[in-house]
């Protein structure tokens, strides 16, 4: 649980009440807001919000924030932030606003200030101009008086480019469906409209059905417009060389962070770390072989390791490295580190997210180790897995429906998981812990590497979970983390550097 509601006092002593049912006079409950009611037969019956809370994305946002961010803009006179659901059954946030006079600000302008004081997933989706604001008879804004919303009203519509020959109006098509927004310019970013991993892989799905060409999902990193994506269908064969090294981000001159694919074999997860960090940082992900559907996966820990010092020595010849991998990616990272010091090289970074030495563990070691929790933590792990469990439940049919090559992948990786027995490291681990730990991890701070880096271990802990820690907020928390943690290894360098000399 978290200790309050940072510099709000008063919301805390509201939110965050004693616990009468345990035995700790400090112990805290936390008001959710959930409004449900306990039936006769003994079950709790969700009935909605007793706040206006919504989840946009998974992520849950309060309108009244953005609203009163929206507020402060100068050139508004009233504004009213709701939840809508759009064609796609999808929630968005649609931002309502009177202007204060003739001379009103754009959507763009709009969007572009509340983009300097809210995370990207509670911007809002659209921007609707009003000449006044409905009221109720005592004066509030009445929320069910706002005008409906089409799917036309979730653009911006500034700078729209109307595609120009059949590729971009058939891409364009396709984009307007997957996404739910339209109309949709030739040169609008996939990203900025909304576009998010699960949505990527639709919309790859819809465009190998569509032109018979299957591009990665990570096509978008690059071509995130349909007009440069249109130029990728253009080319011969299905796309440009594929490989597994993908640019994240390029810019700077800093020594590259290569990041390693978790088990579903795909680096778009780190889309949005690479934008909490440094411009001058340049980061490259490393994606699994085989999610193009034409190369087979590779199943052994040590034979990506091989393949991707392969393909990071196309951009950087040399050490120092700094490395890093998510969950499994990081026992891959691992090996990379091992074969490449025994190839004379120098890694000056191995950053782990949220992984965990040693082969995957099974079933009755997990029940045991569950069984040595305190009572309390006992329950509330448990509590936290049966939400997790009804939260994804939702999901699984779309699961069963991913493409034959992702499924592949994510198979290749478990198998080389359970193969693999990674080596002690002599040097030092970076540990990126989420506040919420899995049962692997929760008597063991270190999540094992105490026992297996001989060079210590730093830690740092993110909110969030195993996934969540790597969106937004939660995510900007992660790259302060890793900023850090980069400056220090490449300061630790150049002191080393010296003393050499």
């Amino acid at each position: 649980m978290a200790r309050g509601y940072g510099n709000r006092p008063e919301l805390s002593a509201e939110k965050f009440l004693h616990d009468p049912f345990a035995g700790d006079p400090a112990a805290r409950m936390y008001r959710t807001g959930d409004l449900v009611r306990w039936r006769p037969d003994g079950n709790v019956e969700f009935k909605g919000r007793a706040d206006d809370q919504v989840k946009i994305q998974g992520f849950r946002v309060e309108p009244g924030e953005v609203e009163a961010a929206l507020a402060q803009h100068t050139g508004l006179r009233d504004v009213a932030v709701v939840a809508r659901q759009v064609s796609s059954g999808e929630k968005r946030l649609i931002a309502f606003y009177v202007p204060l006079d003739a001379t009103a600000p754009s959507s763009t302008d709009l969007r572009n200030f509340l983009r300097d004081k809210l995370p990207e997933y509670m911007l809002p989706a659209g921007f609707l101009r009003l000449d006044r604001m409905p009221l109720t008879p005592n004066g509030k804004v009445d929320r069910r008086g706002l005008p409906a919303v089409e799917s036309t009203d979730l653009i911006v519509e500034e700078g729209y480019v109307a595609p120009r020959n059949d590729t971009e109006a058939r891409l364009a098509q396709i984009w307007e469906s997957v996404l739910a927004v339209r109309p949709i310019g030739v040169q609008q970013s996939f990203f900025d409209l909304g576009g998010y991993s699960l949505l990527a892989v639709r919309l790859m799905h819809r465009i190998e059905r569509s032109f018979g060409k299957r591009l990665s999902i990570t096509a978008l990193l690059h071509a995130p417009t349909v007009e440069t994506l249109a130029k990728v269908l253009g080319t011969s064969g299905n796309a440009p060389a594929w490989s597994s090294l993908v640019p994240i981000q390029t810019r700077g001159t800093k020594p590259p962070l290569f990041l390693v694919h978790g088990v579903g074999g795909g680096v778009m997860t780190f889309r949005e770390l690479a934008l909490g960090l440094a411009p001058e940082q340049p980061i490259y992900g490393l994606q699994a072989q085989g999610l193009d559907g034409k190369r087979k996966p590779l199943e052994r820990v040590e034979d990506m390791a091989a393949h991707y010092i392969q393909d990071i020595r196309t951009v950087q010849g040399k050490g120092p490295y700094y490395l890093g991998g998510l969950s499994f990616g990081g026992m891959v990272a691992l090996e990379m580190a091992e074969q490449l010091e025994k190839q004379g090289e120098e890694i000056a970074l191995l950053a782990m997210f949220d992984t965990f030495p040693g082969r995957e563990q099974g079933r009755a070691e997990l029940l045991a180790k569950l069984a040595r929790l305190p009572a309390r933590e006992r329950a509330q792990y448990v509590a936290r897995r049966i939400y997790k469990v009804w939260r994804k439940s939702g999901r699984i049919l779309y699961r069963y429906f991913l493409p034959a090559a992702i499924k592949n992948v994510q198979r290749a990786c478990h198998r080389a998981s359970r193969a693999y027995d990674p080596p002690v490291w002599d040097g030092k681990v970076t540990l990126f812990r989420p506040a919420e730990k899995s049962l692997r991890g929760v008597d063991d701070e270190t999540a094992g590497w105490g026992a297996w880096a001989r060079g210590g271990v730093d830690i740092f802990q993110v909110p969030g979970g195993h996934v969540t820690m790597l969106r937004q907020p939660n995510v900007r928390v992660l790259a302060e983390f890793l900023k850090r943690s980069l400056l220090e290894a490449q300061a630790a360098r150049t002191e080393s550097l010296i003393a050499r000399r």
